[in-house]
C-alpha cells in the first residue's frame, strides 16, 4: 500500500502492483488503479477493525487514526482490545486483494 498507516507492514501488495503494472502502459492510469487499490484495501480493514472493535473505543481510535494514521501505538491499542487484530487485518487484506485480483483478471480477458 501507498499509504503509511499503523498497519501497512502487515499488507503484501507486491504481486497486485506487479500485475497493474504489466497490464497498464500509461502511468496515469496506473497511478489511479494503485489508488483505488489502495483505497479499497484501507476501507475494508478499517471497516473490519471498526466491526471487530467494541463500540465504546470507536470515537477514540478514529479520532487517533486521523490524527496520525502510521502511529504505531494504534496497532498496540487494537491488541489489547482484539488480541488477534494482526492476523484479521491480514485476512481482510487477502480477501480484497483476491477479489481485486479477479477484477483485474475480467479487464485482461
Amino acid at each position: 500500500m501507498r499509504r503509511k498507516t499503523f498497519f501497512s507492514h502487515l499488507l503484501d501488495t507486491d504481486q497486485l502492483i506487479m500485475m497493474v503494472e504489466r497490464l497498464l502502459e500509461i502511468e496515469k492510469e496506473k497511478m489511479e488503479i494503485l489508488d483505488m487499490i489502495d483505497s479499497t484495501i484501507h476501507h475494508r480493514i478499517m471497516d473490519r477493525i471498526l466491526y471487530e472493535l467494541d463500540d465504546k473505543h470507536h470515537e477514540l481510535f478514529m479520532t487517533e487514526f486521523s490524527r496520525d494514521p502510521g502511529n504505531e501505538d494504534l496497532l498496540s491499542f487494537l491488541k489489547k482490545q482484539i488480541p488477534d487484530i494482526e492476523d484479521r487485518i491480514q485476512s481482510e487484506s487477502k480477501d480484497a486483494q483476491d477479489s481485486l485480483f479477479e477484477d483485474i483478471r475480467k479487464l485482461e480477458s
